[in-house]
């Protein structure tokens, strides 16, 4: 595995813990792990999605706030 494949799966991890319901799924009974997952991953892989930057791109940068003269 590559350094790059662990860094996806621990993001997948955090988004899905974190950005969706996940854990309240878990909590129905009869739910199992991976009818959770099949239900969340929609999700993640379109949050990670707005995460991402195209190769070498730098993504989309803010102004910077405008400051008032000294």
């Amino acid at each position: 595995m590559t350094i790059g494949q662990a860094f996806g799966l621990v993001a997948q991890a955090h988004v899905r813990h974190a950005f969706t319901d996940y854990a309240r799924l878990l909590r129905i009974p009869g739910m199992t792990r991976d009818e959770a997952l099949l239900i969340v991953r929609p999700e993640v892989a379109a949050i990670i999605a707005g995460w991402a930057t195209p190769r070498g791109g730098r993504g989309v940068v803010a102004d910077p706030p405008c400051e008032a003269p000294v």
